[in-house]
């Protein structure tokens, strides 16, 4: 019984720390320039603003925001089979 209990302690520590983690992350930002393409991204890997020739492309950045976010779903279904969840 105090192995579960010290399990669910553990858990919930684990889960305040990765949310921790995911606001620091998200406040990191990245502005890249190539050429005429200029691509702003937080440390979460979203794209915050994507520009090609001065315009914005906000079909493009949903677009790979979309499809990061899908990457990253299969990524986490993967991981815990690894691990054995």
């Amino acid at each position: 019984m105090l192995d579960k209990l010290k399990q669910l302690g553990d858990l919930a520590k684990m889960r305040s720390q990765a949310q921790q983690i995911k606001k620091q992350l998200e406040s990191v930002r990245l502005t890249v320039q190539h050429k005429n393409v200029v691509v702003e991204i937080t440390g979460d890997q979203k794209i915050q603003r994507l520009e090609v020739d001065g315009v914005e492309r906000d079909d493009i950045r949903h677009a790979v925001n979309d499809a990061l976010s899908q990457v990253q779903q299969e990524a986490a279904k993967k991981m815990q089979g690894l691990m054995g969840m």
